[in-house]
């Protein structure tokens, strides 16, 4: 019999670092439909999650960091946005770290 493993992988609560990630759930499951239901599972999961950390609301005019307009077209595709894309770049690498 073939068996698939997984190993769980998420952030701890208590950080969004990445390096406080921990195996969280160890997986064991017997066929190959089991599997890829499992992981079909997984990844909604994991988009929802994303889904729900994008802002949301009326977007500003102008960026918060900088003060430049931000384009109608970012306004319009991303709700809730609140700074300019450079600022964005900027503040999305000064928190990854």
């Amino acid at each position: 019999m073939i068996h698939s493993y997984f190993f769980v992988r998420r952030k701890t609560k208590m950080s969004n670092d990445m390096d406080d990630e921990k195996i969280v759930e160890f997986v064991v499951l017997d066929n190959e439909a089991k599997a890829d239901i499992y992981v079909e599972q997984m990844t909604t999961e994991g988009i929802n999650n994303v889904l729900n950390r994008l802002p949301t609301g009326e977007s500003l005019e102008f960026c918060d960091d900088c003060g430049e307009e931000i384009p109608l077209a970012r306004r319009n595709a991303y709700r809730g946005v609140t700074r300019c894309i450079t600022c964005q770049t900027d503040h999305e690498k000064r928190t990854r770290k």
